[in-house]
């Protein structure tokens, strides 16, 4: 199964100037946690999650308006997947790198869509060899074990 069937295409996305106010806000509408952050060619160049947000907001000490994305964002550093690649794949690199989403990007690293645990999981099945609970459930342990453990 590729992650182009099960990947969310409608994503909201913010760039490095945009306030953590606004980001929030677009994370509330999206009923999201993690927003892709692109230049102005839809090429990912980070994510930015609500615990990005939370941590920046309790220790800036500044107002979330007067702080951008591109301050707290690191760039650079994107676990992505391609929408051709195989949802197993996916899941490995969800376990491996414990995260819960992934960005889906194409051959010039723009960004398609996300691929969350969470669309995996509505769509595995007890037994199916495409993706099965139990792959699942796999990889949701990897990503929840401790990282100091790790």
């Amino acid at each position: 199964m590729k992650v182009k069937e099960l990947m969310t295409k409608s994503v909201n996305a913010c760039d490095e100037h945009t306030n953590l106010s606004s980001a929030a806000i677009m994370m509330w509408d999206g009923d999201c946690g993690v927003l892709p952050v692109v230049d102005g060619k839809e090429k990912m160049i980070g994510m930015i999650t609500d615990r990005d947000l939370s941590i920046a907001m309790a220790t800036k000490n500044e107002i979330p308006k007067d702080v951008l994305v591109g301050e707290i964002v690191e760039k650079g550093k994107i676990e992505a997947i391609t929408p051709d690649d195989d949802v197993k794949r996916a899941l490995e690199l969800m376990g491996e790198k414990q995260i819960r989403r992934l960005p889906v990007v194409n051959e010039e690293g723009r960004l398609q869509g996300i691929l969350s645990i969470n669309d995996l999981i509505r769509y595995s099945t007890p037994d199916s060899p495409e993706l099965s609970d139990q792959d699942v459930v796999k990889a949701l342990k990897a990503i929840s074990s401790s990282r100091a453990m790790a």
